[in-house]
């Protein structure tokens, strides 16, 4: 994840895909052999994108 996108839309987007990652992107973690990330690590995971993810214009 970059911390600037060449547009908003873009930036919306990987916040966006971050946080369906993060919370119900979850629920498939175990058919794919995965450890579900503990909800206090992904909320503030979620919230340091959404507060640091830009557009550049």
């Amino acid at each position: 994840v970059y911390k600037q996108y060449p547009d908003a839309a873009k930036a919306d987007a990987v916040k966006k895909l971050v946080g369906w990652i993060l919370s119900s992107g979850q629920n498939i973690n175990p058919q794919l052999e995965f450890t579900r990330i503990p909800a206090p690590v992904a909320q503030r995971a979620i919230q340091t994108v959404n507060s640091s993810v830009t557009a550049s214009r």
